[in-house]
């Protein structure tokens, strides 16, 4: 056994890393260009501890590392129920395949006692969600993919709770602290079921009230009837969240409860004497303020690998998926390969992520 890890996938936006003097500029400003990616190694599961399992992952710095078999091998007879660890090995040149990434998060605790819950999603908020609330006061669009197995981790690091708070409410709580005059914000929250259907999590009706995503000629991808709720005061956000959290389907899967739905959270922000909602977009209008798109996405393992493919609702979801990493393969390697931009209306999420995308 060993730790699954969870990427959330930062697209910063331009401007995001302040250029220096001349020298060096030019790269500075490809760093704040490019997509960005946040490894988080997610804590051991209570059968894992009590089995006395190792982890496979060791990381460092920016650095994700993936020790040979030998390292993460079984206790001997009498450890079972020990705390995990990593063995010997992960204290040397780590001799298997090594990944590096933007940011690297171990929250598996094999090296010691695992940072508290609070600590961790400060931390993750000052590297990842701060930069995108200031960006969005600046008027800028920005998106967050959380993409991993079932249990990594994804909903906590977007949503949290009360006792943690995720980045969606923290970079509310941020945007809502500077108090700037004529600055409303919104936050709506669709989810995309297995089979593919809409719902709105902040509507009473979402259950018996499917909705249907649809190209608007200004706006782009439209959900019209998607409702936005307006966040005013602390802790609206998180009282929100809870509220979208109660009605969020779920369903089984191997590992714990996780969902197999995703669900597209946007603030958006809207500057002007009177702030109103508007009712269906994702993304803002020109020159009317910035929407932040956070999307919780389903769990990334094999339809095969679950007990739920055995019911065959997961086929829709996970095709999805499997077209989300396609598209973006091929928008980072077509340049270099030749390959032709993938259509991005094939599928619901797809079509709602398209401006995160392409931009």
């Amino acid at each position: 056994g060993g730790s699954s890890p969870s990427a959330p996938a930062v697209q910063p936006p331009r401007g995001l890393a302040r250029a220096p003097r001349r020298r060096g500029c030019r790269r500075m400003r490809d760093l704040a260009l490019r997509p960005q990616i946040a490894v988080c190694v997610r804590p051991f599961s209570d059968a894992e501890l009590a089995a006395g399992a190792r982890s496979c992952l060791t990381a460092r710095g920016q650095r994700l590392c993936i020790l040979p078999r030998h390292a993460d091998a079984a206790p001997a007879d009498g450890a079972a129920g020990t705390a995990p660890g990593r063995g010997d090995a992960a204290d040397e040149l780590c001799a298997g395949d090594t990944f590096s990434f933007d940011w690297c998060y171990d929250r598996s605790g094999a090296d010691g006692p695992a940072e508290a819950a609070p600590e961790a999603q400060e931390r993750l908020f000052r590297d990842l969600g701060l930069p995108l609330a200031r960006s969005a006061l600046r008027g800028l669009d920005s998106c967050l993919l959380a993409y991993g197995q079932s249990g990594a981790g994804k909903s906590h690091a977007v949503v949290g709770s009360p006792e943690a708070p995720g980045l969606l409410p923290r970079a509310t709580e941020q945007i809502l602290s500077q108090q700037l005059p004529h600055l409303s914000v919104f936050l709506s929250a669709l989810e995309i079921t297995p089979h593919e259907t809409l719902h709105d999590l902040l509507s009473p009706s979402a259950p018996s009230r499917p909705l249907a995503a649809v190209e608007h000629p200004a706006l782009g991808p439209h959900v019209p009837g998607l409702m936005e709720a307006a966040c005013a005061g602390p802790g609206a956000a998180g009282r929100l969240l809870r509220s979208c959290t109660r009605m969020r389907a779920a369903a089984a899967v191997d590992f714990g409860t996780a969902s197999r739905s995703h669900v597209l959270y946007s603030l958006r922000l809207q500057r002007g004497a009177t702030g109103h909602a508007f009712q269906g977009t994702l993304a803002s209008g020109p020159g009317e303020g910035a929407t932040l798109v956070f999307a919780d996405l389903a769990g990334s393992e094999a339809s095969s690998s679950s007990a739920a493919a055995a019911c065959g609702r997961p086929v829709a979801l996970n095709t999805s998926l499997l077209a989300l990493r396609h598209a973006v393969q091929t928008l980072v390697e077509g340049p270099r390969s030749g390959a032709q931009v993938p259509a991005l209306g094939v599928s619901p999420l797809l079509q709602l992520l398209r401006g995160a995308l392409l931009s």
